[in-house]
């Protein structure tokens, strides 16, 4: 228990603290009630907020480039790749082309349209290459005489269709038609 002695002790010691700490300020030349606190230089304020806010720009900003730049090198690696392929594919077709005029040398159309074994050729170079869907044989007024998907080949003509006619008014090699619907297997495709 604490007798009025002891609590007029502690009250004592509380305000002698307090006295002491009135001379400590005073010889700081800081008068009662202002803080002995410095205040901190709004340059070091704006700096510790900036200067890290800077940096993550600064950081965020490099990384965009690294990002934008291993995009484009994806980018130009993938135009590379569909363009050896666009290069194959025109080969293939080519080739093939090649080949079925090589097969039908020396026939005419009466001959080309009642030949199953042309047909079961054709079936078989459109097997051996499946990207090709089918391969069919138009005669100079745009009536199919002959197929690779069937036989014999229903009278169906292909004088309207872009690739026929850009090719009867003049050779221009290979030709890519736009996309259509087609007439005998009703998919939708493109002819080259």
């Amino acid at each position: 228990m604490l007798s009025s002695h002891g609590a007029d002790s502690i009250d004592a010691t509380i305000i002698w603290a307090h006295r002491m700490n009135r001379g400590f300020l005073a010889r700081k030349g800081i008068r009662p009630g202002e803080s002995d606190a410095r205040p901190v230089p709004s340059g070091l304020l704006v700096g510790a907020v900036l200067l890290p806010a800077m940096l993550f720009g600064v950081v965020a900003w490099q990384d965009r480039i690294s990002v934008m730049r291993e995009a484009e090198q994806d980018i130009r690696n993938t135009t590379t790749i569909y363009q050896e392929n666009a290069h194959t594919a025109f080969e293939t077709h080519k080739l093939v082309a090649s080949l079925v005029n090589e097969h039908i040398r020396g026939m005419n159309w009466d001959q080309i349209s009642e030949s199953e074994p042309l047909h079961q050729y054709l079936a078989s170079v459109v097997h051996d290459f499946p990207k090709m869907q089918s391969l069919w044989l138009a005669d100079p007024s745009g009536l199919i005489r002959n197929s690779s998907a069937v036989f014999p080949s229903p009278p169906v003509s292909v004088a309207d269709r872009d690739y026929f006619i850009a090719l009867r008014e003049r050779d221009t090699g290979m030709f890519f038609g736009r996309p259509v619907h087609g007439r005998i297997l009703a998919d939708d495709i493109f002819n080259v």
